[in-house]
C-alpha cells in the first residue's frame, strides 16, 4: 500500500494540519524494504504494510504535538521526525538474535539511516561516484561551512525557525535548487534537511542523534560525540 492512499486514511483535520512532503514519504516506504532485508530482523516475522501505516501515523503525531507547542495551525513533516517512527518499526518486526544484541531502537534506527541513503542517490548527486570522479561535488560548500560551524535541529522549533536555520548554511539552498528545480516552495526546507542527512549517511558530515534532535557538524569533531544508543 502506498504512502498517498494511506495518507487518506488519517482523519481530515490530521491531513490539514500536517503536510508530508514526497520526499519524506518515499523514505518512510523505503523504511519497510529495508526492513525486509535486514539481517537483524526475522524474515519469518513478514514486514507488512501496517509497518508503513503505523510509521505514517507516528510521524504525523509528532508533526501535530509540534503544532500544539508552539500554538500553530500547520507545519511541514521533517526528516527529524522520522525518528518518531522508531517505536512503530520496533512494534512490528520480530528480532533475531543478532538484532536483539544490538537493540530494538538501534535496530529501527538504523532502519532509517539506510533508507536514506539509498534514496539519496535518486534525487542528488552519488557521493561515491563523486569519489570516483564521475560526477562533479556540489557538497564542498557546505562541507566547508560544517568545518567551521554546527547545525542543531530540535523536534520542536516552529517552521520559521527551521526553515531559517537550513537557509544560513552556504551552499544548500544551491543544491536544492540546482537538483530539485520544480519543487514546490513549502518542500524545499525538507529538501535541504535531506542533503544533510544524506552526506552525513555517506560519511561527508558529522551527526549526532541525542533523543529527538539531531546535531550536524564537523566529522571529525562528531566522531567524538553521543550517540542516540549511549545517551
Amino acid at each position: 500500500m502506498a504512502i498517498t492512499d494511506q495518507e487518506a486514511r488519517l482523519a481530515p483535520n490530521q491531513r490539514e494540519r500536517v503536510v508530508v512532503p514526497a520526499m519524506v514519504r518515499r523514505i518512510l516506504e523505503r523504511i519497510a524494504f529495508e526492513a525486509r532485508e535486514s539481517e537483524h530482523i526475522d524474515e519469518r516475522s513478514g514486514v507488512s504494510a501496517r509497518l508503513t501505516i503505523s510509521a505514517l501515523e507516528h510521524l504525523v503525531a509528532a508533526c501535530e504535538l509540534r503544532t500544539l507547542r508552539n500554538g500553530t495551525a500547520q507545519t511541514q513533516a521533517r526528516l527529524t521526525d522520522l525518528l518518531a517512527v522508531i517505536p512503530a518499526v520496533n512494534g512490528k518486526v520480530e528480532l533475531v538474535y543478532e538484532g536483539e544484541q544490538e537493540g530494538a531502537a538501534g535496530v529501527a534506527l538504523s532502519l532509517v539511516r539506510k533508507a536514506i541513503r539509498r534514496e539519496f542517490p535518486a534525487v542528488f548527486p552519488d557521493p561515491e561516484s563523486i569519489k570516483k570522479g564521475k560526477v562533479e561535488d556540489p557538497y564542498q560548500p557546505i562541507v566547508a561551512w560544517f568545518n567551521r560551524h554546527e547545525l542543531a535541529l530540535t523536534k520542536d522549533q516552529t517552521d520559521a525557525e527551521y526553515s531559517a536555520a537550513l537557509a544560513g548554511i552556504t551552499g544548500l539552498q544551491e543544491v536544492v535548487s540546482k537538483y530539485c528545480p520544480n519543487l514546490p516552495d513549502a518542500e524545499r526546507p525538507a529538501a535541504m534537511e535531506f542533503v544533510l542527512h544524506g552526506m552525513a549517511a555517506f560519511n561527508e558530515i558529522g551527526q549526532s542523534i541525542i533523543g529527538s534532535d539531531v546535531t550536524f557538524g564537523d566529522l571529525i569533531g562528531n566522531l567524538f560525540e553521543p550517540d542516540e544508543d549511549e545517551a
